[in-house]
């Protein structure tokens, strides 16, 4: 186990992260939505919206479909499945299965309608603060200085978070824990952690896959067998929800080798209610974007290569997926940069993770594409407030 010596820095980080975070939803909320918190969740005019959501006075996007955060608010509301909310989120499986966000925004408001959204932000904020006190705490014990932790802000998870709430944001934060406590080896805090993840949203059984295979060919059989266990909650809480909600099949978007989405992508750019000089400029930025993914998948097979621990396997499970969701994905995945900067998010800061240590900087190149794009649509947003443009 490494031991540490006693550091503000990494909490000064954090909380440095989340209070950029805090301070860009005042300027959104009350530059563009008129003080009304709820503008975070991102609802759409879609029928069916809960009675109990209506009467909080969400804020609705007209015309709008709206964007997956609507449906983890409205299942803060209903995390156990009683309150008959299930007509109003588009897939109750795969938004139910994906509960501890929502969850714990529940469990924070004692249950109580009218304190879920102030536990919701705070979750989500205490998500931010604890992915950039872990990856800083992370770098400092690697001999790096404790400030890189402020590379949590610059991922794209996080960044989506600025315009609106995800819970890959808390996904990305608990690489970060893992990332912290594999290399401390503070084995009872990691099982807490990759549990977690796994609650989180699917992708989270990578993380722990890449650990337990990597206990496994270090001949560490109990604690394979007692890691193995911490998917065990998930699974119970995925089977509940099996039984308590309707079959639902997966969106039919034909069967593809990889990279072929990607590629259609490529060839069909999305269009944006804007003049032909803005559409080129936009296509090109969102080009530009899509050059994590690529860079993602090479550098996750080198950091592989070189890694040690369990980075040596955890990276190679997050790129084998970046690599098939080439080819199973919605091509609007890859049209839209807040789609797949998230998904790729816990990819690309374990390739930075495992490279910035020993000074290897190319290791940045797969956040920095989507971070730029991301980047870009934020200060638009900002100009527009700061001019009173119409959107």
């Amino acid at each position: 186990m490494t031991r540490e010596r006693f550091d503000l820095k990494p909490a000064v980080a954090g909380l440095i992260c989340a209070a950029v975070v805090l301070s860009w939803w005042c300027l959104k909320v009350y530059g563009s939505h008129g003080g009304n918190w709820t503008a975070l969740y991102c609802t759409g005019s879609r029928p069916g919206m809960p009675d109990v959501i209506r009467a909080e006075g969400a804020y609705v996007f007209a015309g709008s479909h709206g964007y997956d955060s609507q449906f983890y608010h409205y299942i803060a509301h209903d995390p156990w499945l009683t309150r008959g909310f299930l007509s109003a989120v588009d897939n109750p499986p795969l938004r139910w299965r994906r509960i501890l966000v929502s969850a714990l925004a529940w469990t924070l408001a004692a249950g109580r309608d009218d304190w879920i959204d102030p536990a919701f932000y705070l979750v989500v904020l205490g998500c931010v603060f604890a992915g950039g006190f872990w990856l800083a705490r992370y770098f400092r014990i690697r001999g790096s200085p404790a400030w890189w932790g402020l590379l949590f802000l610059f991922s794209p998870a996080t960044l989506v978070v600025f315009d609106r709430i995800v819970v890959d944001v808390a996904l990305t934060a608990l690489v970060c824990g893992f990332l912290y406590y594999a290399q401390t080896g503070r084995r009872a805090a990691l099982w807490t952690v990759l549990a977690a993840a796994v609650a989180v949203r699917e992708t989270g059984l990578l993380l722990l896959a890449g650990w337990c295979l990597w206990l496994a060919l270090r001949r560490e059989l109990r604690q394979t067998i007692w890691f193995s266990a911490a998917g065990l909650p998930a699974l119970a809480w995925w089977l509940y929800v099996a039984r308590s909600t309707p079959a639902y099949g997966m969106p039919d978007w034909g069967v593809s080798w990889p990279p072929a989405r990607l590629v259609a992508a490529i060839l069909n750019p999305a269009r944006y209610p804007a003049p032909d000089w803005g559409n080129y400029l936009l296509t090109a930025l969102d080009y530009l974007a899509l050059t994590d993914t690529v860079l993602a998948i090479a550098l996750a097979a080198r950091a592989a290569w070189r890694a040690e621990g369990p980075l040596r396997y955890a990276i190679p499970a997050f790129g084998a997926f970046g690599f098939l969701l080439t080819g199973t994905a919605s091509v609007d995945v890859f049209q839209d940069v807040f789609s797949h900067g998230r998904l790729l998010s816990p990819l690309t800061l374990l390739v930075a993770a495992e490279g910035l240590p020993r000074r290897d900087w190319l290791s940045l190149a797969p956040i920095l594409p989507a971070a730029l794009r991301i980047g870009i649509l934020h200060a638009v947003l900002m100009l527009r407030i700061a001019c009173a443009w119409p959107p």
